[in-house]
C-alpha cells in the first residue's frame, strides 16, 4: 500500500514571475503582464485551458494556512533556482503594483522545484553574478509552495479584488489540494521572449539600474513527473499551452525544447 500525502495545499506556480519575501511569514508572488502570455488560475480539481481563469492587474490573497516564519533563501536553493541578494537588488512595489497581478500568501512549509533545465549561456546579461546568492547550474519553470500540517477540515481562501469581477473561492484541503498560477506562453506562441517584463521590476541598489536576466531560453528542460509525493499530478505541472484545451481533450505537445522561469527577490 502507497504512503499516505499528509493533507497540504500547493500553490504551484508556473512560468516567468517574482517571489518576494515581505517579511518572515508572509510573501508576494508577482506576476508582470508579459506579451504572448496567460496570466490565470486555475482551482478545478483537473486542469483544463477552460478552466483557466484570467487575472486582471490587481491584489491578491491566499488565506487559510498559517505562515511559518523563515525565508525564501532557506527554502529555494541559489544553485537551482535565481535567487537575489536583498542588499543587491529590490523590488520596485510602485511600479509592480501599476502591472501586476500581485498575491499576498503565507510563508510556504516545504518549496518543491520541477521540469529542470540547464541554461548553455549566462542568464545575467549585464547584472552582476554577485547580485544573486549563486549562479544556478539549473533553473526550474514550476516552482510549488506547499502547505503541509494542515488538518482535512482546513478551509482555504482564493480572494480576489473586488474590481476584478471574479468570484473568491473556499474549499476544504481534502486529502490535498492543488491550485495552480499561470505566467506561461500562450499556444501560438515560440519562445525565447523577452524577460523586459521583470527586469523593470528589479533595480540594483548599487547604481539604481534596473536587472538584465534573460530568463527564457529555447535549451531544453525536463517533462512533468508522471507522479509527486506532494499529491500534484503531470497535469498540474503542465504549462498553459501544453493543457488539453477542455475535459475529454488530449493533453497538447509538450515544450521539452524551451524554458520560461522567474527570480526570487528578498
Amino acid at each position: 500500500m502507497p504512503a499516505r500525502i499528509p493533507p497540504r495545499l500547493n500553490l504551484i506556480c508556473n512560468g516567468m514571475m517574482l517571489f518576494h519575501q515581505v517579511n518572515e511569514s508572509t510573501v508576494q508572488i508577482v506576476m508582470p503582464e508579459i506579451d504572448d502570455h496567460i496570466r490565470g488560475i486555475c482551482t478545478a480539481s483537473d486542469p483544463t485551458q477552460s478552466a483557466v481563469t484570467d487575472l486582471p492587474t490587481g491584489a491578491y490573497k491566499v488565506e487559510g494556512p498559517m505562515g511559518r516564519p523563515g525565508s525564501l533563501v532557506s527554502l529555494i536553493s541559489p544553485k537551482t533556482y535565481l535567487v537575489l541578494r536583498k542588499g543587491s537588488v529590490i523590488l520596485d512595489q510602485t511600479a509592480a503594483e501599476k502591472v501586476s497581478a500581485i498575491f499576498t500568501v503565507p510563508m510556504p512549509s516545504v518549496v518543491r522545484l520541477f521540469r529542470a533545465s540547464e541554461p548553455s549561456k549566462s542568464v545575467f546579461g549585464t547584472t552582476p553574478t554577485d547580485a544573486a546568492y549563486a549562479v544556478p547550474a539549473v533553473h526550474h519553470d514550476v516552482v510549488v509552495f506547499s502547505y503541509v500540517g494542515l488538518s482535512e477540515e482546513t478551509e482555504v481562501m482564493f480572494k480576489p479584488p473586488s474590481s476584478s469581477g471574479i468570484r473568491p473561492h473556499t474549499t476544504t484541503v481534502g486529502k490535498f489540494t492543488n491550485w495552480i498560477l499561470y505566467s506561461t506562453e500562450k499556444p501560438d506562441t515560440r519562445p525565447p521572449h523577452s524577460t523586459k517584463p521583470l527586469n523593470d521590476l528589479l533595480l540594483l541598489t548599487m547604481d539604481g539600474k534596473h536587472t538584465d536576466f534573460s530568463l527564457s531560453s529555447e535549451d531544453p528542460k525536463d517533462g512533468p513527473p508522471a507522479t509527486t509525493g506532494i499529491g500534484a499530478s503531470e497535469e498540474h505541472l503542465l504549462a498553459f499551452h501544453e493543457l488539453p484545451p477542455s475535459k475529454g481533450r488530449q493533453v497538447g505537445k509538450l515544450s521539452t525544447d524551451s524554458y520560461c522561469s522567474g527570480s526570487v527577490v528578498g
